[in-house]
């Protein structure tokens, strides 16, 4: 047998499906709305073409979506970021066709390079084909369970888009974004691009789901969904690849989960008070490091983070009156705010998503979307890059200006220091690279590419790029 339906595989089965392959049969068998399809299992065997139409026929369908799963796509450490090809609306007639296309496109230039970086080769790598039932989709998008730039995981962010999701993840379009609370599904921010895709009840439905999703996994999801005749299907997730504790709150990184649970019960009145009293000077001394590690980047970055140092002594004097144990927790979350919020460098940019028109008078100085940023302020020469004729001009440590990016562009991505886009959202292709590399990037800039110069110098802050 050399196909398996979804119906038969489970995440267990990740070496001979592939990560997507098992997923979306773990999904199914979960209960989960995944359009019907199959798995083509990775063989070098001949006799598989029969048995491939066979299972095709039995989908009772038109077209299809073919898919490459490799073993190690879509796991905790890497996406493969669409670095394997993938073909949409496919006949009968080209099916065989486009699932060795997948499997040959493991030795394209772009796919070597995405395992070289990360010590992988394609003997290390196996490829099954997804063929699954083509969703026509009205809408389709991308939803992140934990929003990707903040890291706050009481937050998640979809994003959604007309038509197929592809142009989303390519970074063709910008999207459509909301931001949620997961607890409440209460809108948190909005921003629309051109005519609303979803409407708030639709949006509070598919968060449902994929919280549900979440549960299902015990981890993060980066999740991707398509809306046809009012009904959603979930036709991909996997774990989100980006790492916590990109700022200063990596110094709680060993008690996050139960960081957590103590908050999320104080909410409830509830109090853990062994749990709470070990926490407490073990955050506490967190704290104090955090000072130490702020006069450090003060030094470095002549005194940048000078205001952070005197919030930090308030929460610390603040401990100090913290006797009960409700003050404990709330002390606690102070920190763990006040953490994160270094992250983002300045309290003004907490609200990452804008609404944003086509337009910037002031070309000085261009402003877009954060989508992945570091702990400082980045310098480099623009190089303009509309094509991949353009990638010889690319030199390491140039900034990469782009309308949008795609699976293409990787070898041009790892040279740059840092990636600048027209269009696309924060779930779109450069942003997922960008936080993968820990770059910094701005999307969704509308201008940058005809604004932004050959060998000019700018400077990327958050989500502006300054011009001399």
């Amino acid at each position: 047998m050399f196909t398996r339906a979804f119906e038969e595989l489970s995440k267990k089965d990740v070496k001979i499906a592939g990560g997507k392959g098992a997923s979306l049969g773990e999904l199914t068998q979960a209960g989960f709305e995944v359009p019907p399809g199959f798995v083509v299992l990775d063989s070098k065997s001949k006799n598989i073409d029969k048995e491939i139409l066979q299972e095709f026929d039995r989908l009772e369908v038109e077209k299809v979506a073919v898919r490459s799963s490799a073993t190690a796509e879509d796991s905790i450490t890497n996406s493969c970021a669409g670095q394997l090809e993938s073909y949409l609306n496919v006949t009968k007639k080209d099916l065989l066709k486009s699932i060795q296309k997948c499997r040959d496109s493991l030795y394209s230039p772009r796919a070597l390079t995405y395992c070289a970086e990360r010590g992988l080769t394609n003997k290390d790598i196996l490829v099954a084909v997804v063929v699954q039932k083509m969703v026509d989709s009205e809408k389709a998008g991308v939803c992140f369970t934990v929003h990707p730039v903040t890291q706050d995981k009481k937050q998640m962010i979809i994003e959604a888009v007309d038509g197929l999701g592809e142009s989303l993840v390519q970074g063709i379009v910008t999207p459509d974004s909301y931001v949620i609370n997961k607890k409440t599904f209460g809108l948190i921010d909005i921003n629309i691009n051109g005519r609303q895709k979803l409407n708030e009840t639709q949006i509070k439905k598919l968060a449902k789901i994929c919280i549900d999703i979440e549960k299902h996994y015990k981890k993060p999801q980066d999740i991707e969904w398509a809306l046809e005749k009012g009904k959603f299907y979930i036709v991909q997730s996997r774990p989100i690849t980006t790492s916590w504790g990109r700022g200063l709150d990596y110094l709680l990184k060993d008690y996050w989960n139960d960081l957590d649970q103590i908050i999320e019960d104080n909410y409830s009145e509830k109090h853990n008070a062994k749990l709470i009293n070990f926490l407490f000077p073990k955050v506490l001394s967190k704290l104090k490091k955090s000072i130490i590690e702020m006069r450090r980047l003060c030094e470095k970055d002549g005194g940048g983070l000078g205001g952070w140092e005197k919030q930090a002594k308030n929460i610390q004097s603040f401990s100090k009156r913290a006797k009960t144990l409700n003050e404990k927790v709330i002390f606690i979350d102070m920190v763990r705010q006040f953490l994160r919020a270094t992250y983002l460098g300045d309290k003004k940019q907490e609200k990452m998503i804008r609404k944003k028109g086509g337009h910037q008078s002031d070309t000085s100085m261009i402003r877009g979307v954060v989508a992945s940023q570091v702990d400082k302020n980045v310098k480099g020469v623009v190089k303009i890059v509309l094509s991949e004729k353009d990638f010889s001009k690319v030199r390491r440590g140039d900034i990469l200006v782009a309308r949008d990016t795609n699976p293409s562009f990787l070898p041009v991505m790892i040279k740059a220091k840092a990636f600048i886009t027209d269009e696309g959202g924060i779930l779109c292709h450069a942003a997922i690279v960008a936080r993968e590399m820990k770059k910094p990037c701005v999307v969704a800039t509308k201008v940058a590419s005809r604004v932004l110069k050959d060998g000019e110098e700018v400077e990327i802050e958050r989500d502006l790029v300054r011009r001399p």
